[in-house]
């Protein structure tokens, strides 16, 4: 499919700055036009329900040692974020979003 795509001319996928116009074309076929012909539309990762449901564990900061190690981070400050983010005091999940991805970054780079 890759290799398909890549070899498609240009005047297929591109028109007056209007771009998949092959696939534009096709989805005409099957779908109502106000399903494709749009604006773009952003969505947002439901990072404040993982913290608080199931996920809980695979995101959980606190069990991340590279934090800790490092000196810069402490257990203390990162158990007051989680606590205060799982009784809904606070939404610090963007926080704890980071955390999680530095101290994953941390242990794999050790």
């Amino acid at each position: 499919v890759l290799e398909f795509a890549l070899d498609l001319p240009d005047r297929w996928l591109l028109r007056r700055n209007q771009g998949k116009l092959l696939l534009r074309r096709l989805l005409r076929r099957y779908l109502p036009a106000e399903l494709f012909q749009r604006p773009k539309q952003g969505f947002s990762v439901p990072l404040r329900d993982w913290f608080r449901g199931a996920l809980t564990a695979a995101f959980d900061p606190a069990r991340c040692e590279a934090l800790f190690d490092s000196g810069f981070i402490r257990r203390e400050g990162v158990t007051q974020l989680l606590d205060a983010h799982a009784r809904g005091h606070r939404d610090h999940s963007q926080r704890l979003f980071n955390l999680v991805v530095l101290g994953r970054w941390l242990e794999a780079c050790a």
